[in-house]
C-alpha cells in the first residue's frame, strides 16, 4: 500500500506583529492591519495552490494524497470528522498550507485546537505547514514548518519522517518550532514541470484551473 498524507489549504494568514523572513509587511499589509473594511473585503477565504502543488509532487513520487481546501471555513468537529475518516495505518504525516492571511482569531483557534487534538489523537503522525513566510506559517502550531518553496523540500521531509534521511538545517524558533528555510537549503526554483494534477477527489471545477 502506498504511503499516504492529508493536506489542509486554502487559507490566509498575517501575523503584523513581526517582520517578515523576507522583509518588512508591504503597504497593501499595512492598510489591510488598519482597515477593517478592506480586510473584511479582501481575506475571505480561497483555494490556495501550494497544497495543490506539494500535492502533485509527492503523487509523482509514488504518495496516496488527500487535499482539503477551505480549511478555515470547517468548524472544529467537521476538521476532526474528516481526520478521522481519513487517516489511516499509512498515514505519516498532516500538512497545512498556509498563504499569507487568516483574518479571523476564531479560524486561528479553531484550527490550533484541532493540531492539539491530532497531537492528542494521533501522537505518532507529525504536522508540518507550509508557506512563504514564517510570519504566516507561525499561525499554526505545527510541529516542522517549512518556509520558501517546498516542492523539494516536502521530498527530503517525508524521507526524514521514516527515518531514511535527515534534514541538517532545522532553525528552532522562539515559539518552539522547527522550521526549515526550503529555498535557501532545498530550492525549488528550477523544476521539470510547473503544471499541478489535480484528481478526481480533489473537487476542482474547469473554471478553477
Amino acid at each position: 500500500l502506498m504511503d499516504h498524507g492529508l493536506l489542509f489549504g486554502g487559507t490566509w494568514c498575517l501575523d503584523f506583529g513581526i517582520q517578515f523572513t523576507l522583509g518588512m509587511p508591504t503597504q497593501f499589509e499595512m492598510d489591510l492591519k488598519s482597515n477593517p473594511t478592506l480586510r473584511e473585503n479582501t481575506a475571505e477565504p480561497k483555494r490556495a495552490f501550494g497544497a495543490h502543488k506539494i500535492a502533485t509532487v509527492l503523487r509523482r513520487n509514488g504518495w496516496d494524497i488527500e487535499v482539503f481546501d477551505y480549511m478555515t471555513s470547517f468548524t472544529l468537529e467537521e476538521l476532526q470528522r474528516i481526520a478521522s475518516a481519513k487517516i489511516n495505518k499509512n498515514t505519516k504525516f498532516i500538512g497545512f498550507s498556509v498563504f499569507t492571511l487568516i483574518k479571523s482569531v476564531d479560524a486561528v483557534e479553531t484550527l490550533n485546537e484541532f493540531v492539539e487534538w491530532l497531537k492528542q489523537e494521533y501522537p505518532h503522525i507529525p504536522t508540518i505547514a507550509g508557506g512563504q513566510h514564517y510570519g504566516s506559517t507561525r499561525c499554526v502550531n505545527a510541529e516542522y514548518h517549512v518556509v520558501g518553496f517546498g516542492e523539494s523540500a516536502i521530498l527530503e521531509f517525508v524521507q526524514f519522517i521514516q527515518g531514511r534521511g535527515k534534514i541538517l538545517n532545522w532553525q528552532n524558533t522562539p515559539d518552539g518550532h522547527k522550521m526549515l528555510k526550503a529555498n535557501e537549503h532545498h530550492p525549488a526554483f528550477y523544476q521539470d514541470t510547473m503544471r499541478i494534477i489535480y484528481e478526481e477527489r480533489d473537487h476542482i471545477e474547469s473554471s478553477e484551473t
